[in-house]
């Protein structure tokens, strides 16, 4: 039998959260924050201890922004400083995981290690798993066929309903090794009717940004599809961390890793997963995974809200005791000073508002206090 894949984690940790405002701003972005109830652990934190199920602390990294190195640095003290790579600016997931492969060949070039065999699982910072050792486990699963049959795995999310704010991925109606299916295609985010087709096939998962694949394999496939990425990354490697190396970088394409590379890839592989999965996105998809409490509402915060005549609402709040009456299905949030209500229905809208918040509002010193 061959050996088993040699595996290094990769935390995608350099967003924003926009759709979180304003508890989540670019000083406490959403993958700082603690979401999930009854858990203090940051959404970074719960990643990196799933990810000690797979490997070594030794061969995890994070590759994030360079605004928020020191904060990654805080958040998990057992990260070495050449553990965190850093991107001058965030460019999208193409970008980034580019950056990492050419960093992490470098670096295992320089300690005699495989550089080509190894096997690199590719994972959001901020995705909330309710079954961490199923997880685990496909992951395992994906680093042997990865390694075995020279492709990229993508683990894609068996939907439950037809959601219209996740792209979603094809694959064979029979599997090509034990839990393991070809891809045959990416599909952007689609409307109602054809996301409830996709869900009724059987043979569609939601895309999730979670990858696995050999270095030598990646490395490949942006030289094959993304050379306006990867040729610019690769010829200024050399000056990484410098001035030089942040004039190369801003020129970049800012694409996502899913249209630079995937969609154009002759072959791939999906592993669907049941692991009860959210990417929290939204404060609909958190209020959604929060427990509920009297009329459907729940809360994070540090005091329990005053609530008459509410119900199915969400109260997230760093501090003040928040009060409501007669709201439905609304998102009420207090955080860094600032207060946020919409209806949870037009969560997705938050984005824009933050948007707007954010240019027209000087930015004040973040509190450091988390939301529990």
């Amino acid at each position: 039998m061959p050996d088993k894949p040699r595996v290094y984690a990769l935390i995608m940790a350099g967003g924003g959260g926009t759709r979180l405002w304003p508890a989540s701003t670019p000083k406490r972005p959403k993958h700082l924050l603690a979401l999930t109830a009854g858990d203090p652990r940051s959404l970074l934190r719960q990643t990196f201890d799933r990810a000690l199920g797979l490997t070594p602390a030794e061969q995890i990294f994070v590759v994030t922004a360079a605004a928020q190195r020191e904060q990654i640095a805080d958040a998990l003290p057992e990260l070495s400083r050449e553990q965190i790579i850093v991107e001058p600016e965030g460019r999208n997931t193409a970008a980034c995981v580019a950056l990492a492969v050419l960093y992490l060949q470098d670096l295992l070039q320089k300690c005699g290690r495989d550089h080509e065999q190894s096997v690199l699982a590719i994972l959001p910072a901020d995705h909330r798993i309710g079954r961490p050792g199923a997880f685990i486990r496909a992951l395992q699963v994906a680093a042997e066929f990865a390694q075995t049959h020279n492709q990229v795995v993508t683990l894609g999310i068996e939907p439950d309903h037809p959601a219209t704010g996740y792209g979603y991925i094809e694959r064979s109606p029979k599997p090509v090794a034990p839990g393991v299916f070809a891809g045959l295609r990416f599909v952007e985010k689609p409307d109602r009717e054809r996301a409830q087709t996709f869900v009724d096939s059987g043979r569609f998962s939601w895309n999730a940004g979670l990858f696995v694949a050999t270095l030598g394999c990646l490395s490949r496939a942006f030289q094959a599809h993304a050379q306006a990425i990867w040729e610019p990354l690769g010829q200024g490697a050399a000056a990484y961390g410098s001035d030089g190396f942040t004039g190369v970088y801003r020129q970049i394409p800012a694409i996502p890793f899913d249209i630079a590379v995937m969609e154009k890839l002759a072959g791939f592989a999906v592993l669907p997963l049941d692991v009860d999965w959210s990417d929290l996105g939204t404060w609909d998809s958190v209020y959604a995974h929060v427990p509920k409490g009297p009329q459907g509402n729940a809360w994070l915060a540090a005091h329990s809200p005053q609530l008459h005549e509410a119900n199915n609402c969400l109260i997230v709040s760093d501090g003040p005791r928040v009060a409501a009456l007669g709201v439905s299905a609304m998102a009420i949030v207090a955080a860094h000073g600032r207060v946020m209500v919409c209806p949870l229905a037009r969560a997705q809208e938050v984005r824009e508002l933050a948007k707007q918040a954010l240019a027209d509002e000087p930015q004040p010193a973040d509190d450091p206090k988390k939301i529990v």
